[in-house]
């Protein structure tokens, strides 16, 4: 929702946000500027998984699909069409996936930006580990699974837009109500956000992580770690490593990929495993590294989803 979409909606104006399976909204709408007229005063209210434009109603049901967004979808190479399900969902914007010898998957997300009509202060980028079934809370809940309902995640006054449910003001010029309020009603649309424990990965805010892999035996200490490069703190152009490198331990050692052969780690197009196995649990903190000696990667940024 928000201007910031406005590229998107002005060449396909039927695009919405779709969910994995049926919600029920809590009629939370922002006034937002309307960028499909010529008059730049113009504005509309403008609701969740709705068009541009639309507003919504508390208890309103927003039917799901398994072609929905934010997700991680699995399927039987064979029959992609016939045997397509929901893995995991509830992502902002996953920008990379990689697996380890165990099976389990990890995924590198895009947190919120402070832009849009509900821009969002916050705290890092994460990388989760991806267990199956799993909810992980876009649009209500944090890069840390924390609700965004929690002050911390406010932006400063200025850069907010009225929001009403109906014809009442929660927020705006003639209201300070809590800036950011849940826009799904998670008790009636039967979602628990994911355990804060899937949070394997902190890596900068805007640092994009991205290009995951796991680090084989052969490379000594760091045999079976899950590394990622992010965008941080730029080493000059002349160097070689552009990016910094962050590890979380796992006890697998090695990256499965579709075939027999194995990916060395620094491989950012690995394939997951033939047949994609639930995920286990995690052990270990989550530490800061430096690549391998003479290892080098690079990471672009991607389009960031709007909130």
């Amino acid at each position: 929702m928000g201007i910031d979409n406005a590229p998107f909606i002005q060449l396909s104006p039927d695009v919405r946000a779709t969910p994995c399976q049926n919600i029920v909204l809590t009629g939370r709408n922002y006034e937002t500027p309307d960028f499909r007229t010529a008059d730049p005063s113009d504005t509309v209210q403008t609701g969740a998984y709705v068009l541009f434009g639309t507003e919504t109603e508390p208890g309103q049901e927003i039917e799901g699909a398994t072609l929905c967004g934010g997700s991680i979808l699995a399927f039987d190479p064979a029959d992609p069409a016939g045997s397509l399900e929901v893995y995991a969902s509830g992502f902002r914007n996953v920008i990379g996936l990689a697996w380890n010898e165990d099976g389990e998957m990890f995924a590198a997300v895009n947190g919120y930006d402070v832009r849009g009509s509900r821009p969002v202060k916050d705290e890092f980028d994460p990388t989760y580990r991806v267990e199956e079934g799993a909810w992980y809370g876009w649009p209500d809940y944090s890069a840390g699974l924390e609700p965004l309902t929690d002050p911390k995640f406010d932006v400063p006054d200025p850069q907010q837009v009225p929001a009403y449910i109906g014809d009442e003001l929660q927020i705006g010029d003639e209201l300070q109500g809590p800036e950011l309020d849940f826009l799904i009603d998670h008790e009636a649309s039967g979602l628990e956000v994911a355990d804060g424990s899937l949070v394997v990965g902190r890596h900068d805010w805007s640092s994009s992580p991205s290009k995951l892999d796991v680090a084989p035996e052969g490379f000594g200490d760091f045999g079976g770690q899950l590394f990622v490069a992010e965008w941080g703190d730029l080493a000059p152009p002349t160097s070689p490593c552009s990016t910094r490198w962050w590890a979380t331990r796992s006890r697998a050692s090695t990256l499965r990929a579709a075939e027999p052969s194995r990916s060395p780690a620094t491989t950012a197009a690995a394939r997951p495993p033939r047949r994609m196995r639930r995920a286990r649990g995690w052990s270990g903190p989550s530490t800061s590294g430096s690549a391998p000696t003479g290892r080098c990667t690079s990471s672009t940024t991607a389009p960031r989803a709007s909130t």
